[in-house]
């Protein structure tokens, strides 16, 4: 069966991490405090802005992200293998300011619908803080003690989000 890991005390939680992942390879955490109505009200904006016409939809399409790597894309338009796929996204991250290197820089966001920009922004930051605890997990089960990842490899992480639509 699969590994559940509860969020709870430190010793408790890295020593059930430490486990997962030397007996299993894997695990998925509950109780990690993001909230649920976080969740859906993020997937409720990101269904209302699917379902806008593409021509507003392609206004922030990725072509104008750059190196970025933000923006929206339509059905069909990202490969995957070689294959056009059946989805549409939207891909988000940090926000960061405009930046030389891939992957870094603004996000682009549409006009509607309004609330999109700030349930991303409060998603990204509980689940990279979810992120951050379990690598202290994982680092205490190493025996580097926790924060060990922060202080170094996480202190400024990459953090990217896409949202997607698999039309019927």
């Amino acid at each position: 069966g699969e590994q559940v890991v509860v969020l709870a005390g430190a010793s408790t939680f890295a020593a059930e991490v430490d486990r997962a992942c030397r007996d299993r390879g894997f695990f998925y955490v509950v109780g990690h405090g993001v909230d649920p109505a976080l969740c859906d009200r993020l997937a409720s904006l990101a269904a209302e802005f699917f379902a806008l016409p593409d021509d507003e939809k392609s206004r922030i399409a990725m072509e104008h992200g750059g190196r970025a790597w933000r923006g929206w894309f339509g059905v069909g338009d990202e490969l995957t293998s070689g294959r056009p796929d059946r989805k549409e996204g939207l891909y988000l991250g940090a926000e960061l300011p405009a930046d030389p290197r891939p992957l870094h820089g603004p996000n682009l966001w549409p006009e509607r619908p309004a609330g999109l920009r700030d349930a991303v922004a409060e998603y990204l930051a509980a689940t990279a803080s979810v992120g951050q605890h379990v690598l202290d997990g994982m680092a205490i089960g190493l025996g580097l003690g926790g924060g060990w990842f922060r202080r170094g490899l996480t202190a400024d992480p990459l953090v990217l989000f896409r949202l997607f639509h698999y039309p019927p």
